[in-house]
């Protein structure tokens, strides 16, 4: 990729020249410590790696540039010019409406709103629920079973599919599609496995977005299809991109999500306890598990013009990644950040996101998050998290995610009647 930096950046004596690197192993180790101490030393630290870019890790740094989008964008020229969108390195495409600007970002979402409000995610839920079920059904005589994989991104997987109108009998094919490009770090020698698993899923997209161009039906993949923005349809790619942005977000968020609670409620049961007591204290908890745990760990964004950021001057086509992940564990902001709080009101976490780009799935996100953990309450009884067979995503530059979360439990009966694939 073309290095668009022209300039080499001064640093004054109270700032971080870091060897920072959020897709290293190391962050994947430790990444809360990493980076609270750069939010502390300084909330605004270069690093060479990547091409070189800023990464950001306070709240107030943080939600500054995540709500200016004018100076801070998330467009991506892919290749022609010097906006690389949203992830830092840029993926090979445009990642749909996370790497438009406005005035085109809000065309395009304004018609999917009605997809993700409080009112379709409530006429949605039986069908999540059934999923659920299913989901459990099939591992519950066993007794054991890996919850990531088996469960929570079996859930997630199912309602991506029925909101974008894929099939569903492909979803866990598209699912491992999203984890393994996640996952696995630029330079790994299973990157290129990881690319071509990821070519097929656009390639379905593709078909679809084409397919629903001739018959429209009433799913996103045809919202995005057939809207037109300027008196225009969208170019097919960018109707893949935003197929693409919707599949990842919603399939390895969630999971990402529920993998973590449930680790964390495993080797905390008191706090497990008052939540299968209290299930009215769900909605509540997912915000707090979303603040703590930051599946989206950071996004990026490209700089339009010279602007100060806290302390640091920075300059045109300067690249920034704005770790969520950082600013959620501010203590300026959050009391006693470090410990989980479920009842914690205000909770203010940019774990959605901030500004014009904050998460449009938010709903389905929290609707899937309760949902599951309702069900697996109810139904895998006595259930313990092996850990030491568990494992973490090996990166976790974009997403807090793990590989598989392996547990055993009384085996139970299967409930559902009706076969969902």
């Amino acid at each position: 990729m073309m290095n668009w930096r022209k300039y080499v950046h001064e640093l004054t004596d109270d700032q971080v020249d870091s060897d920072f690197d959020h897709h290293s192993s190391e962050y994947a180790e430790r990444n809360d410590e990493l980076l609270k101490e750069l939010r502390e030393k300084c909330p605004v630290a270069w690093s060479e790696n990547h091409g070189g870019y800023f990464v950001v890790t306070s709240y107030d740094t943080v939600s500054t540039a995540a709500k200016d989008w004018a100076t801070y964008s998330s467009g991506n020229d892919e290749g022609a010019g010097p906006k690389q969108g949203g992830l830092h390195p840029t993926n090979p495409h445009k990642n749909g409406i996370q790497e438009e600007d406005p005035p085109k970002h809000l065309e395009i979402r304004k018609p999917l709103n009605k997809y993700f409000s409080r009112t379709a995610v409530k006429e949605l839920e039986p069908e999540i629920r059934q999923y659920a079920s299913w989901a459990i059904d099939q591992v519950i005589e066993s007794g054991e079973c890996d919850l990531s994989t088996d469960v929570f991104t079996t859930v997630t997987a199912l309602v991506t599919n029925k909101l974008l109108g894929l099939p569903l009998n492909e979803a866990s094919k598209h699912a491992e599609a999203m984890h393994d490009i996640l996952k696995i770090p630029p330079g790994s020698s299973e990157r290129a496995a990881a690319e071509e698993l990821l070519q097929w899923s656009l390639g379905q997209f593709r078909e679809a977005a084409l397919a629903r161009r001739e018959d429209p039906s009433d799913d996103i993949i045809s919202a995005i299809a057939t809207m037109k923005v300027g008196g225009d349809l969208l170019p097919l790619e960018e109707v893949v991109g935003g197929s693409y942005l919707f599949m990842s977000g919603g399939v390895d968020t969630t999971s990402a999500l529920l993998s973590n609670t449930f680790v964390y409620l495993d080797k905390n049961p008191d706090l497990r306890r008052q939540l299968m007591e209290n299930p009215n204290m769900l909605e509540g908890a997912c915000e707090e598990f979303i603040r703590y745990f930051s599946p989206v760990q950071g996004l990026a964004r490209t700089v339009t013009k010279d602007c100060t950021l806290g302390a640091q001057s920075l300059s045109t086509d300067d690249r920034v990644l704005l770790s969520f992940a950082g600013a959620n564990m501010d203590a300026t902001v959050f009391e006693e950040p470090e410990s989980v709080q479920i009842a914690r009101r205000p909770n203010p976490h940019v774990g959605f996101g901030a500004g014009v780009h904050r998460c449009i799935g938010k709903h389905v996100a929290s609707s899937m998050f309760c949902i599951t953990v309702e069900q697996v309450f109810a139904r895998m009884l006595d259930l313990r998290i092996d850990h030491e067979k568990s494992r973490r995503y090996q990166s976790l530059g974009i997403i807090n995610g793990w590989d598989s979360v392996w547990a055993r439990f009384t085996p139970g009966t299967r409930v559902t009647t009706t076969t969902v694939l």
